[in-house]
């Protein structure tokens, strides 16, 4: 049995005011799930964009992307931030309920990935063919790693066939995304799609799928952090794993009768939180900036109650 020691009054009361506010993330996501774009705004300006195939066969009329293509993108973002909120959720409730023995790591930097992969796809500074090209990615990259996972629920005898259908569907994946993102056509007028040979998945509007360090170095430039994203990732990448988690969260200490406790480290715990909050409020703040709401009265009022916790966020920035 384990039981935890090394917080004062004063430390566990912010804990626990901590997980009181990460417990509010989802309401904060429901208010904003289904916002419309405003006129003007980049959601609304992409979603009217005819966008199509830059190169195209001999005598062909290329046609232009679907509205489900266009609003792909936001679509893709919406969901994984709700995913993030789900995560900053079970964060809060560790929280509140003094669970820190090993768990609030791994929560943090997995709210710390949907997020960052959100702020990937709705960046503000690429046009929305790469946009577009970002969410492919993303839902090629998914499904691959869906197509590994799903062996172990699939009958031994009948893995070979499944593993035929899914290589069609993935075939069929990728002829659709020659038909969108080609770049050149062969003397034999077949339609070219480069493949990026480390990842194994198509170069779209010149977009490779970064793997979530890059990506993490990415979130950290466009949210204007003061640190690099990419030691951010490292950091709960760390604590994260089973032989760093000790050195962040705390550390056993044998009582001679069967139980032990663990030492906790405070500061880790804040930091943790801090991360998480920060960052969903900076996810939150790209997808309703893409929709032209950024004073969204739910987004400001949370942010507020940030700040409160957190002074030197400034708006959610943290130096770290």
């Amino acid at each position: 049995m384990t039981s935890c020691i090394g917080l004062t009054a004063d430390q566990h009361k912010r804990l626990q005011e901590i997980g009181e506010l990460l417990l509010t993330a989802r309401d904060l996501h429901l208010s904003t799930f289904s916002i419309e774009p405003r006129p003007g705004s980049q959601a609304a300006k992409d979603f009217s964009k005819a966008l199509s195939r830059k190169v195209q066969r001999s005598g062909e009329t290329v046609a232009p992307w679907s509205q489900g293509s266009l609003k792909g993108p936001r679509e893709l973002a919406v969901n994984l931030m709700h995913q993030a909120a789900i995560h900053l959720d079970a964060l809060g409730l560790l929280f509140v309920a003094d669970r820190f023995e090993d768990v609030p790591g791994t929560v943090a930097r997995s709210a710390f990935e949907y997020i960052s992969r959100a702020v990937w796809i709705l960046d503000p500074a690429v046009d929305h063919r790469v946009r577009c090209a970002r969410q492919q990615l993303t839902d090629l990259a998914s499904f691959d790693q869906w197509r590994k996972a799903r062996k172990m629920s699939i009958p031994a005898a009948d893995r070979a066939a499944d593993s035929k259908q899914l290589s069609k569907i993935r075939k069929s994946g990728i002829a659709k995304l020659t038909e969108m993102f080609a770049t050149g056509v062969d003397d034999k007028d077949k339609l070219v799609l480069p493949l990026d040979e480390k990842s194994d998945l198509p170069i779209l509007a010149d977009q490779t799928y970064l793997m979530f360090t890059d990506l993490a170095g990415h979130f950290g430039k466009t949210a204007g952090w003061a640190i690099d994203g990419r030691e951010v990732y490292d950091a709960l990448s760390l604590g994260a794993h089973p032989q760093g988690h000790p050195g962040f969260t705390g550390t056993l200490v044998d009582q001679g009768d069967g139980t032990s406790r663990r030492q906790i480290n405070y500061s880790h715990l804040e930091r943790l939180a801090e991360i998480a909050a920060s960052a969903y409020y900076d996810g939150v703040s790209c997808v309703l900036s893409y929709h032209g709401n950024v004073d969204n009265p739910a987004l400001k009022s949370w942010g507020e109650s940030l700040d409160v916790l957190f002074p030197r966020t400034a708006g959610a920035k943290p130096a770290l």
